[in-house]
């Protein structure tokens, strides 16, 4: 799923459920190819998080007696958190700008609404410019959280 164009997904999900008999929503639509095309990497972002943390972690809760879900809870996650925090933050930034894409199987967001205004408005720079600063604003947005989140995790530790 990684390794396809995310359009190319909206279309099968999209037309390809519709022509086996189980037409979904255009939302719902864009929402299961925009999850299968980012869970993969989301599950790569904790996979190397885990990988990331040192075998002797492990080794030193085991030598003290914690149990696996212990050690899992108090020693390996908080690590994991912590290190996952900044791709996800990345990955968040990416599905918010892929969302633009779902305007293809006519969901209403963003960049489908600015066509609709392009379509009746005399200044079309002035709409897309619009759309690119609501853009700039909610993946600023989502970097500065997750900046402040990496922040107080750092500060927590």
């Amino acid at each position: 799923m990684r390794n396809t164009p995310l359009l190319i997904q909206l279309y099968l999900v999209y037309f390809g459920f519709s022509m086996a008999g189980f037409g979904l929503s255009g939302f719902a639509s864009g929402l299961l190819a925009l999850c299968a095309q980012n869970g993969g990497y989301v599950a790569e972002i904790y996979r190397g998080g885990l990988q990331s943390i040192s075998i002797r972690q492990f080794d030193a809760g085991r030598a003290l007696g914690m149990r696996r879900w212990t050690l899992y809870t108090t020693v390996i996650l908080p690590q994991v958190v912590a290190r996952v925090i900044p791709p996800l933050t990345n990955q968040c930034i990416a599905i918010i700008k892929d969302t633009s894409q779902v305007a293809a199987i006519a969901v209403m967001e963003i960049m489908k609404i600015t066509e609709v205004w392009v379509e009746t408005s005399a200044n079309t720079y002035d709409v897309f410019l619009g759309a690119a600063l609501i853009y700039l604003a909610l993946t600023s947005i989502a970097g500065l959280i997750g900046k402040l989140t990496e922040r107080w995790l750092a500060f927590a530790q």
